[in-house]
């Protein structure tokens, strides 16, 4: 029987896998960009020690580079400052940041001395975190019995601290488990990591990892449309949270699946008819590979690259293309080789040179056969791909540049909506004193003008409120011109209501006492009234220097 219930979630998955990841990554950026304007005014305190830890958390799947100069600062500061808590975060971002550049010796490191840290604190739950961790680094490193180890001592110190959710330890326990080829034994882990999850907080990057697990376990036990249902699951919380390093990662996993299929001897297995053409299927593995790989090649991932070059060998050798087949086969081994070396960084670099500007032939029968002609191609494909990658960089530089120029123009749309709306607030405040006029000549004419008066007295109220709706619309141009600056003010003065905090905004705007009144429906002597009490709170004496503190905020 064909498991219908997981081939209609699979068919569910590819609809969704539709939706596009620009507006994820632009949410990214603007929140590292948030970020970022915050560190030069920061103090530093445990604040900024924080920050640049949430820093090198948020660069570490995009830029680990960057997350390391982070994290870093963030360890320096921590330890002037003897914040412990700090300490043991730096350490961890560190860790994580080296780890997925495959910089294992530096990961364990770091991992080492974040684990030191939370013994120091006698933190349980933060003790399981290092040790899986660690666990981790182990795993990569084929050191799968000590891996075991670690985490069976990191599920005794979350048990300690009375951890339901051992997500981390189940699921790479499993993970541990198809390193050593012991795929039906890592299976019962995975899934009750997943359910663990579910049952606790979904969050959804422990879910596509667990999913991922599974997927490739049931790929290799001959399930395979399970194997796709949780690999597609995964592939769409990558693309959804912009993980790059996740969706890389998985994409290579399904077109390892659909290599199996396609490889595989499927009468005895009860897979659906869409996937018994094999030579559909090599095509369908050749497709996910390149966007592994492309993929790859971003975000710096060679992990990634050996098994899909691998697999890419298998493929092409399985369609009869013998010449593909050889040429994947040379950079697995190649790169497979400078990443074991003890000088993996430059010999990996060197590796992924040639190979990017070399071709070879598609087997050794070609090898004495190359003459003038072919060695006169190779240099041609060199010189096309140099061509490529120098027009590469010049999209790249015009690129920036557009995204700076886009950047310089939201900055002024938000402007020219900052002004409207401060025009908006100087007609009202005329519309204001035109009708109070109105009404206070109405109430001089007797009572037949009372009805009149009523009715533009309403108008007057219904004009001079702000609602909260329209507090709102106002904060988010404010913030697009000054951004940040709401809460630098929380920060520098953490005592103001949210009424003062409403002054504080319009005063950074330069408003009159007569614009203020008008603007948030109070008279002018309350303006002065609030005003006064205000610079007596903050420690100010006159306009002068009210301003001139907003101006250093």
């Amino acid at each position: 029987m064909i498991h219908s219930r997981y081939f209609l979630q699979l068919l569910l998955c590819l609809v969704l896998m539709s939706a596009s990841a620009n507006a994820i990554a632009s949410e990214r950026e603007a929140y590292i960009d948030s970020m970022l304007a915050l560190v030069p005014e920061a103090k530093n305190d445990t604040n900024k020690v924080l920050l640049l830890c949430e820093l090198s958390r948020a660069y570490f799947q995009v830029a680990p580079d960057k997350g390391v100069v982070y994290g870093e600062h963030a360890l320096k500061l921590s330890e002037e400052l003897g914040y412990q808590h700090g300490i043991l975060k730096a350490n961890s971002a560190l860790g994580r940041c080296y780890a997925v550049q495959n910089n294992l010796s530096l990961a364990l490191q770091y991992f080492d001395a974040m684990l030191s840290q939370a013994r120091n604190m006698k933190s349980s739950e933060d003790i399981g975190n290092a040790l899986v961790s660690i666990a981790n680094v182990y795993n990569e490193k084929g050191e799968y019995q000590k891996a075991l180890d670690h985490l069976l001592k990191a599920d005794s110190a979350y048990k300690e601290a009375d951890m339901n959710n051992r997500y981390f330890v189940m699921n790479n326990i499993g993970s541990v488990y198809i390193r050593m080829d012991s795929f039906k034994q890592s299976l019962p882990y995975i899934l009750e990591a997943i359910r663990m999850e579910k049952l606790d907080k979904a969050i959804p990057g422990r879910l596509a990892i667990a999913y991922e697990n599974a997927g490739s376990a049931y790929n290799m036990t001959g399930e395979y449309d399970k194997s796709l249902y949780y690999l597609f699951q995964a592939l769409d919380i990558a693309e959804k949270t912009g993980n790059r390093v996740s969706y890389a990662n998985t994409l290579s996993n399904i077109g390892a699946t659909y290599l199996r299929i396609g490889s595989s001897d499927n009468s005895n297995t009860t897979i659906h008819d869409s996937l018994k053409n094999k030579r559909q299927n090599l095509l369908k593995a050749i497709e996910y590979s390149k966007k592994a790989l492309n993929l790859s090649y971003q975000i710096g991932t060679p992990y990634i690259r050996i098994n899909t070059f691998r697999n890419m060998s298998k493929i092409y050798t399985l369609l009869n293309n013998y010449e593909e087949g050889y040429r994947y086969l040379n950079q697995y081994i190649a790169i497979k080789d400078s990443i074991n070396d003890l000088s993996k960084e430059k010999a990996f670099a060197q590796a992924e040179a040639e190979f990017r500007v070399r071709r070879t032939t598609d087997s050794l029968k070609y090898a004495n056969l190359l003459k003038d002609q072919e060695i006169q191609k190779r240099h041609n494909d060199r010189n096309i791909i140099i061509i490529i990658l120098c027009l590469a960089g010049v999209s790249a530089l015009l690129w920036v540049n557009k995204q700076k120029i886009r950047h310089l123009q939201k900055r002024r749309d938000a402007e020219e909506q900052l002004r409207v709306l401060t025009n908006n607030i100087k007609e009202k405040n005329e519309l204001i004193e035109s009708i109070s006029a109105d009404i206070a000549k109405l109430q001089t004419e007797g009572t037949d003008a009372v009805a009149e008066s009523e009715l533009l007295l309403s108008e007057l109220q219904q004009s001079i409120l702000l609602t909260d709706e329209q507090w709102d619309n106002f904060k988010a141009t404010f913030e697009k011109v000054h951004p940040g600056y709401i809460v630098r003010v929380k920060s520098k003065l953490p005592d103001l209501t949210p009424a003062e905090i409403r002054f504080i905004v319009l005063s950074k705007l330069r408003l009159s006492t007569r614009e203020m009144a008008g603007m948030m429906g109070i008279s002018q002597p309350a303006v002065r009234s609030n005003k006064y009490r205000l610079m007596k709170k903050i420690g100010v004496d006159s306009n002068d220097e009210l301003f001139a503190l907003l101006e250093t905020i």
